[in-house]
């Protein structure tokens, strides 16, 4: 019985420490590649707030500062094809990018300046490395909704998943631990 409850124990022990490792690493490399795009308290959020819930793995900072993250609670799998939940923390650039984007598009744009996050739900064929967005929820910074939108899933596009971009890194998050 005290082999099993130490062998538990190390078990254990190690899986806290691997854990650990990796928080680490993930802290580390999101603070150096924040630090490049934006604003030390943005970086304080997404490197020593969010990146420590659970539910939320840390996925890269895009080319506009802003962070992405995964639902690996959420994460369905069926066959060769994953559902799963994104969610995109804007930097100020990130904002302000998509906000010249919602406009340029005729979509609207009130409440925007208050933006905060959207959510996305990702659609993926692991084995033709291909996606689609689902459902996408634009939040305020005070957790309001600020737009919601459900694309069917007949009428949804499939789109590639380019090389070296945060869908990539969702991709091989999802598939490949799936696997």
């Amino acid at each position: 019985m005290l082999v099993v409850l130490l062998v538990c124990f190390n078990y254990a022990h190690s899986q806290d420490n691997n854990l650990k490792i990796v928080i680490e690493e993930g802290i580390k490399a999101c603070k150096e590649g924040c630090k490049t795009y934006n604003s030390p308290g943005f970086c304080k959020r997404i490197c020593e707030k969010e990146i420590f819930d659970l539910r939320w793995k840390f996925l890269d900072l895009d080319s506009l500062g802003s962070a992405h993250f995964y639902d690996s609670e959420s994460i369905v799998v069926s066959g060769n094809i994953v559902k799963v939940w994104k969610k995109l923390i804007y930097s100020e650039r990130g904002k302000q990018y998509y906000i010249k984007w919602r406009i340029q598009k005729k979509l609207n744009v009130k409440g925007y300046k208050n933006l905060d996050y959207t959510l996305d739900l990702f659609k993926i064929d692991c084995f033709k490395k291909k996606f689609q967005i689902l459902e996408t929820i634009d939040y305020a910074s005070d957790g309001s909704i600020l737009e919601s939108v459900n694309f069917p899933e007949f009428l949804s596009e499939w789109s590639s998943i380019l090389p070296d971009s945060v869908g990539e890194g969702l991709f091989k998050k999802v598939c490949e631990t799936e696997k």
